[in-house]
């Protein structure tokens, strides 16, 4: 019997070094892809893209709830978001804040559909 725990406290001490090791391994290869990403000929249509995508998100939810305002937020957090890392872009003290603000009106919309839908679903009556 004490052999068995003994087996098991060895298997676990392996998995968890073999684990490790792997954790390492990946951190590496993903700090090394990441610092070959870090080109503005990538990250620009990267970025752009999600914007998009994050305006269509707010298109759905203005298509679906019938509310403007959330739309608006987008809208305007994906301008000053954009603008603020292609335009402005520096360390100075004007770029960082219009792409923080920028951050903080796309998730108004999230917040807004998400909590309009929440409403919407118990609102309904359950439909068997």
């Amino acid at each position: 019997m004490a052999e068995h725990c003994g087996d098991s406290v060895g298997n676990f001490t392996d998995t968890a070094s073999r684990t490790r090791h792997t954790l390492i391994i990946v951190s590496v290869i993903t700090a090394v892809c990441l610092g070959l990403l870090r080109n503005d000929a990538i990250l620009w249509p990267l970025m752009l893209a999600s914007l998009s995508v994050a305006l269509d998100g707010c298109w759905q939810g203005r298509r679906v709830h019938h509310a403007s305002m959330p739309m608006l937020f987008g809208v305007v957090g994906a301008v000053s978001m954009a603008s603020g890392v292609i335009f402005v872009y520096g360390p100075g003290p004007v770029a960082r804040p219009m792409i923080y603000v920028g951050a903080v009106l796309l998730l108004v919309p999230t917040v807004c559909n998400a909590r309009r839908r929440r409403a919407r679903a118990t609102c309904r009556p359950f439909l068997a």
